[in-house]
């Protein structure tokens, strides 16, 4: 999938393909992948099918294979929701367990068993992130984009897709 910036320096052409999803093997004719371009700070975002369906008619995220832990938990869109409502950390989400491959990489890397963890977050974490990384005027300063709901929601896919540990 492709994530554009979106600030005032991001070309249109790069803003207009933000969000659309293509396979690796068969990148966008007009600009090939995302960051390729000269000074191109857009990123490609690997998408998993079993993990994360995109509704193109909503931009909505619907979760298949990572689904919530629901029993007194919160999914992350009700997590999201109740977060910046106000404060507390009371509330979290198991969005999906660890994989085989993480678990045999911490097992030989650190020598640490994750076999039954989980992945979580809590409600003050998402309020940090938006403190701390959801400034769209600040993020600019550094050369970023703000932090959004949509990332948040993209959390499940993003640590199904480690880069390393």
């Amino acid at each position: 999938m492709w994530s554009a910036s979106l600030d005032e320096r991001v070309r249109e052409s790069h803003a207009e393909k933000d969000g659309q999803i293509f396979e690796y093997s068969n990148p966008p004719a007009d600009t090939g992948h995302p960051g390729h371009d000269f000074n191109c700070r857009c990123v490609q975002i690997p998408v998993l099918d079993d993990v994360v369906n995109l509704k193109s008619e909503e931009t909505e995220l619907s979760y298949q294979a990572a689904e919530p832990n629901k029993t007194g938990k919160m999914d992350l869109d009700e997590l999201f929701e109740s977060s910046i409502g106000g404060g507390g950390n009371k509330s979290f989400s198991n969005f999906g367990g660890v994989n085989s491959e993480l678990i045999t990489l911490a097992k030989e890397s650190i020598g640490l068993d994750i076999t039954d963890w989980q992945h979580s977050i809590d409600e003050s974490s998402i309020r940090h992130i938006l403190k701390q990384h959801g400034n769209e005027k600040a993020e600019n300063k550094r050369g970023q984009r703000a932090v959004t709901k949509k990332d948040i929601l993209l959390l499940p896919l993003v640590v199904s897709a480690f880069d390393s540990i």
